[in-house]
């Protein structure tokens, strides 16, 4: 399970997140950064899951965008593929 609450104002916005990770038992193992600022784009991207899949798309999302809109306006087929590729490193 994970939590992200948002709270967006006029000049700012407020995240707040879970940071536990947990086994395939549900067990708490430890606790992990699962959102990242990408301050270039004027950005935020977390998810739920792995927590590696947001720190690259961090990573990844300045390479190919110009901006935040630029991943509205055509970013789901590109987001598709980054999470798909990351899924399945994690199942090897």
């Amino acid at each position: 399970m994970s939590g992200l609450n948002i709270c967006h104002k006029e000049d700012r916005v407020f995240l707040s997140y879970d940071s536990a990770a947990y086994d395939a038992d549900g067990i708490v193992t430890g606790f992990v950064q699962k959102g990242f600022e990408i301050p270039q784009m004027r950005a935020f991207v977390a998810c739920t899951g792995a927590s590696i899949a947001a720190l690259t798309l961090s990573r990844v999302l300045p390479d190919v965008y110009q901006d935040i809109d630029d991943v509205s306006e055509s970013g789901e087929s590109v987001l598709d593929a980054v999470y798909e590729k990351i899924a399945d490193l994690l199942d090897d």
